[in-house]
């Protein structure tokens, strides 16, 4: 039997993960593909016993959407097939349990259809050859790259119905299931079943892909909604008791319920909480003395995505000094991602909640308490590649970040583009020098900050900088009304800035704003702080880049009731 390459990729995955309404329905995205790669492994080596898996590692529990192989067969061609069959065949199985199981619905024909046109599946097959790897590693990529490029277009058949009501989720296609509010949603398919389920939000109707999507695994993986993550860090002040008690005021409690703003009559029955007027006054009154005892929880959340820079030169082999020896440098490069998931899921445990971690990509929802400890460690644990042999040129491997801060309600679709669109714009640079982080806060008025700063610059921590001025006000250190009273100034002032007027301003303003407490700060901490306010000003790519640093800062100490060190 002769040997060969094969690399086989699953998707789609932008879309699949982002078209979400709920937290679960975003993991759930990134669960499905993960386990179908994983099975599509499982697979392969059962049918290939001699199979040697190259990336990822096996370690790495949540799979990216592809992998890379080396077979041994006589029908190269016929594995190929069969792997994405069995993979096509595997998600008609976990489709039909799930409906079979939530909706007791029998199996349509478009139901069938949308799931049948679902999955995007590319492979590539080249006769191996131990002594060519990287040129081999070099041209399956640009085939697979080729092959990707020619779109493949199918017309549903069944599934084109322009007048039936489309899924609340995608957009795209026939809602097949729904929920009503007060009545049977308008335009909705004849061949579409009513769902009683809390998971569904009354009016909500969706199509079969997304549906698998919301019931993916619900009774072992209930995953944590944002309000949950928003009040994360305010909740672990509560005692067990205190829990217990104010949860029993509903039914089908949700975390949205520890913000007063969600105590309405009609919220509750709309979700499926409400018990009765005596339990609502109740929770009211329970929870205004929850207030009272802990303060107020943060309405805000994180979603950060973290991606390894520059991936694609790395597998390439771009960065070694010999080729030939590609090969041996996946499989380290492998087992080091592999190891970096596991200390991925250690940083954000209890702090958030990780969606996936595929290796050199993070997706995870972060309570903001612990939002920078979370993105300081995910950094300084990315693996060092270039302790691999053989890296040439003093090349080291980096990660850029994506950061978006928002209100929990606001339409989680919306946080996951700006997260994106954040972590592209940390990518961004001229010189191919990323290594950076980009913050945005969108605020529940509709006003948007965002920053970016490379991580370390001469030998120091941008995010352990931005910390500490945060927890000077938090601790009451000064008050935090000098960063608008400076970011007003420069706003007014903006050609005239440079850095000895930053200095001079930042000491004159913070010695006024240093007494909120009766204590007056001494001149050797606010030279201290001055001087870290300088650093942020000299590293900033604009003078609007510092300008919304000192809003995010300010933002910051007004929403974190304790920042997290450990």
């Amino acid at each position: 039997m002769k040997k060969y390459l094969f690399l086989f990729t699953i998707g789609p995955v932008q879309s699949f993960i982002a078209q979400a309404r709920k937290t679960h329905d975003l993991w759930a995205g990134s669960k499905i593909l993960s386990d179908l790669i994983e099975y599509a492994i499982y697979a392969l080596e059962e049918k290939v016993k001699t199979c040697k898996i190259i990336f990822p590692h096996k370690e790495i529990k949540s799979k990216p959407n592809r992998f890379i192989a080396i077979i041994e067969s006589d029908d190269p061609k016929g594995i190929g097939m069969d792997i994405e069959n069995m993979v096509k065949d595997q998600l008609k199985k976990l489709s039909f349990d799930i409906v079979k199981k939530y909706a007791n619905f029998d199996i349509s024909e478009i139901f069938l259809e949308q799931i049948e046109n679902f999955l995007e599946i590319y492979w590539v097959i080249l006769p191996y050859e131990e002594s060519s790897y990287a040129e081999l590693y070099e041209k399956i990529e640009s085939y697979l790259g080729s092959i990707k490029n020619i779109r493949r277009f199918r017309q549903n058949s069944l599934d084109c119905v322009e007048s039936y009501r489309k899924c609340s989720v995608c957009g795209q296609r026939e809602a097949l299931f729904y929920r009503k509010s007060d009545k049977k949603p308008r335009n909705i398919s004849f061949q579409a079943q009513e769902i009683n389920e809390f998971r569904l939000n009354q009016g909500e109707s969706l199509c079969g892909i997304c549906f698998i999507k919301r019931f993916y695994k619900t009774k072992s993986s209930s995953f944590s909604s944002t309000a949950k993550i928003a009040s994360l860090s305010w909740v672990e002040k509560l005692t067990q008791v205190e829990i217990k008690e104010y949860k029993d005021f509903f039914k089908n409690f949700d975390e949205e319920l520890f913000f007063d703003e969600n105590l309405r009559k009609e919220h509750l029955i709309k979700y499926d909480h409400y018990k009765d007027d005596e339990n609502l006054e109740k929770a009211k009154k329970y929870l205004n003395n929850l207030y009272k005892k802990y303060g107020v929880p943060s309405k805000y959340y994180a979603i950060v995505m973290l991606d390894g820079d520059s991936m694609g030169k790395w597998l390439s082999g771009e960065f070694l000094s010999d080729k030939s020896h590609l090969r041996d440098f996946h499989l380290e490069l492998s087992k080091k991602l592999g190891e970096y998931t596991d200390k991925t899921k250690e940083i954000i445990e209890g702090k958030g909640k990780l969606v996936y971690a595929g290796g050199d990509d993070v997706l995870s929802f972060v309570n903001i308490d612990h939002l920078l400890f979370v993105m300081k460690n995910l950094r300084d644990f990315f693996p060092k590649f270039e302790e691999i042999k053989n890296v040439k040129n003093r090349n080291k491997s980096s990660a850029s970040m994506g950061v978006a801060i928002a209100h929990y309600k606001t339409p989680l679709s919306e946080v996951i583009k700006w997260a994106r669109k954040m972590e592209k714009e940390a990518k961004e640079d001229k010189k191919d020098k990323k290594d950076a982080f980009a913050i945005a806060v969108l605020k529940r008025s509709g006003e948007i900050h965002k920053i970016k700063y490379k991580w370390y610059l001469n030998g120091k921590s941008t995010v352990d900088i931005i910390k500490s001025i945060v927890k000077s006000i938090i601790n009451k250190k000064f008050s935090n009304t000098f960063t608008k009273v400076l970011a007003d100034e420069l706003r007014r002032f903006k050609y005239d800035v440079n850095e000895k007027f930053i200095k001079s301003e930042c000491k004159r303003l913070l010695k006024r704003a240093s007494n909120p407490n009766g204590v007056s700060l001494k001149s050797n901490e606010i030279g201290e702080l001055s001087d870290k306010l300088l650093y942020l000003f000299v590293e900033s790519y604009s003078l609007q880049n510092f300008i919304s640093t000192l809003n995010i800062i300010n933002f910051l100490s007004k929403e974190v009731g304790e920042l997290n060190d450990n």
